[in-house]
């Protein structure tokens, strides 16, 4: 039995759209330009070009070798220069190239079948460079056999190349198997020999890894490293494209962004928020220059908010009803106990129903009237204070009170959670104000006197006169952005506690633990962020490529949000809605699900008030709902939610 193996876009690929392109790029490294549309750079890689179709022409059966293309060079450039060319060629192939991880997996099988294990490539560099190459990045084994076309004077698609195989491994055509990704050159060519033959097509460019190269098409190499670098990445980690192409390149732009501002302002120390944080910590991390230090700190909004109410005042109400939108939500944020939490619902006369039910403002105001009715206030203010000792410690001891060089990193939407930390800041400080870095930050947000100076990659008022839908639909989907592109397996922070012992404050999490698919998400959303923050380490230093990255991967974001394909809706449709403990019954359920009939019929009942309105609730993504869903049945949803007076319209039309 022998498995054979196409090499380039099979085994290997570059991490650049074109093959070309890697001409480019070495005769960028020798002019010293930052584009590959320089003059002198441009020239040089046309010459290399030129060099292999010449000596192709010249040689036997079109099949040259790589010292025969830099023969015809030498004549090009001159010598000095060739030579320069072609020793940089292979080190900028060897740094370009990256392994396709599936295939990887199916040698391996392979082995363990028993199969004779063979590397067949229509190619013009050494057969002992591309072994080296494939033995670098585990594919390649000593018993292990090489075939290259410019070596025997014999491609593939002639059939000549497997027919030299055959002769030198004796193989038995019947139990032959070949993978490569040219059509002709693998797959109907090896067929016509009784090969059994498999088309891999992996390499092959998403939509989405289309559309990036194309929203910077004006800069070629931003273009190339873009999708070559996505195809690279989502080839190597394995991971679900939506991952490598929608979510990883977002988190690399705002996390560079940040990093970048950071260097602006002559910042020494990122705090990255949890949970939410930590994943765009480990880019910052990667890509953060000697001197600025990228910092995890444990928060959450429970564990800052609560600590932060001074007084019963409407500014501590209103943060803590930002994540306590239920009677029993706010007994909860409160610090009241289950027995109490019991206790006070009883007196209110609410059923565990309405208890977990989310309220208006208005409706939640009698919770606390009756807080304040039975004298409950002061116990609430006692626990805050005590909470607010261990919260201002932890602070202290991670540095936030040495001086105001350092920002607060985190998603952003309405910074109560930045309102809070000034707040308790200026307990110790009088004068003192959080700094924070953010992608999103809505109208909605407290003053500036109250959060502090921040900065935001959008914000809300600033989009509204070009596209008020902009806005709209991030704040809308700030859930699903939390969950699905922030997703974080650790359980959520609820406060702080110090050890008498040595006074250090440790923090304390909640018991509850992640389910198995958010817990295998968080860990391929991890293994794809860094496989694409690697892949473009040294260009998320450079502003003009984040600029182009910004670019494609908000614009690509939004389409995912709005429009996503069902496959992107099917990998998000896998995962619960882990929403915050105070909340945890309001929403539970998968993010995305397709919708049925029977939601089509809940929404007219609740139209009609023959059911409440929280019966017909839809998961949290509705374009995810609506890309899993049938067609005739996103027919009869439609005219379900379609307004009466237009209906009516359609009616008489």
């Amino acid at each position: 039995m022998i498995a054979t193996f196409d090499i380039w876009d099979t085994c290997l690929t570059r991490s650049f759209s074109e093959p070309t392109h890697l001409f480019f790029e070495v005769a960028r490294h020798l002019t010293g330009a930052q584009r590959f549309e320089a003059p002198d750079t441009a020239e040089l890689a046309r010459f290399r070009i030129l060099a292999e179709q010449k000596a192709r022409k010249k040689a036997p059966g079109g099949e040259c070798r790589f010292d025969e293309i830099a023969a015809v060079l030498k004549d090009l450039v001159g010598v000095e220069t060739c030579q320069r060319f072609m020793e940089c060629e292979l080190i900028v192939e060897k740094a370009f190239v990256r392994p396709i991880g599936s295939v990887l997996k199916q040698l391996e099988t392979a082995r363990q079948d028993g199969a004779a294990i063979a590397f067949i490539s229509d190619m013009y560099l050494p057969s002992d460079f591309l072994r080296s190459l494939l033995a670098e990045h585990g594919f390649f084994q000593p018993e292990d056999a090489i075939f290259v076309s410019s070596e025997h004077r014999a491609n593939k698609s002639s059939g000549e190349l497997f027919q030299i195989v055959q002769k030198s491994m004796v193989a038995n055509t019947s139990s032959w198997t070949h993978l490569g990704d040219k059509w002709n050159a693998d797959v109907q060519v090896p067929q016509s020999l009784g090969i059994k033959a498999l088309h891999y097509r992996g390499t092959e460019f998403t939509d989405a890894e289309k559309r990036t190269a194309e929203s910077c098409a004006a800069e070629a190499r931003s273009a190339s490293r873009l999708q070559g670098g996505l195809r690279a990445a989502r080839l190597g980690s394995d991971s679900p494209a939506v991952l490598t192409d929608v979510v990883a390149p977002w988190l690399c732009a705002l996390a560079a962004k940040m990093v970048q501002r950071a260097q602006k302002m002559g910042l020494r120390r990122l705090y990255f928020l949890s949970r939410d944080g930590e994943v765009l910590m480990r880019i910052a991390q990667r890509i953060a220059p000697h001197g600025l230090e990228c910092r995890y700190l444990h928060s959450s909004r429970r564990a800052w908010c609560f600590p932060a109410m001074l007084a019963d005042d409407p500014a501590s109400r209103c943060w803590l009803e930002t994540f306590a939108v239920s009677p029993r939500g706010i007994l909860n944020s409160l610090e009241f106990t289950e027995e109490e939490q019991i206790t006070i619902l009883s007196e209110l006369q609410l059923t565990p129903a309405a208890s977990d039910r989310r309220a208006a403002p208005t409706e939640r105001e009698f919770v606390w009237e009756h807080l304040r009715g039975t004298g409950r206030i002061a116990t609430v203010l006692e626990r805050a204070a005590v909470a607010r000792a261990a919260c201002l410690a932890y602070l202290e001891q991670e540095g936030l009170f040495e001086d105001d060089l350092w920002a607060v990193c985190d998603v952003g939407w309405a910074l109560n959670g930045q309102a809070a930390l000034t707040r308790l800041l200026r307990v110790k400080q009088p004068a003192a104000a959080a700094r924070g870095f953010y992608f999103m930050v809505n109208r909605m947000r407290p003053p500036l006197q109250e959060t502090g100076p921040f900065e935001a990659w959008l914000l809300d008022e600033a989009l509204e006169s070009q596209d008020a839908s902009i806005p709209q639909t991030f704040t809308c989907q700030s859930g699903l952005i939390e969950e699905f592109f922030l997703s974080n397996a650790t359980p959520t922070l609820q406060g702080y506690k110090m050890d008498s012992e040595n006074g250090k404050v440790s923090p304390v999490f909640a018991q509850t633990q992640a389910d198995k698919p958010t817990a295998a998400h968080a860990a391929a959303l991890r293994k794809a962020v860094d496989c694409v923050s690697e892949e473009w380490n040294t260009e998320l230093g450079d502003p003009e490529f984040v600029a182009d990255l910004s670019k494609s991967a908000l614009t690509e974001l939004l389409r995912f949000l709005r429009q996503p394909t069902y496959e992107e809706a099917f990998v998000v449709s896998c995962l619960r809605h882990a929403s915050e403990a105070t909340n945890h019954q309001e929403q539970a359920g998968t993010l995305a699900r397709a919708l049925t009939i029977r939601d089509s019929l809940k929404i007219l009942a609740r139209r009609a008030r023959l059911i409440r309105s929280s019966a017909a609730d839809a998961p949290l993504w509705g374009a995810g709902c609506q890309a899993l869903t049938p067609w005739w049945v996103r027919g009869f949803h439609s005219l379900a939610v379609t307004p009466l007076p237009r209906l009516s319209g359609l009616w008489k039309q």
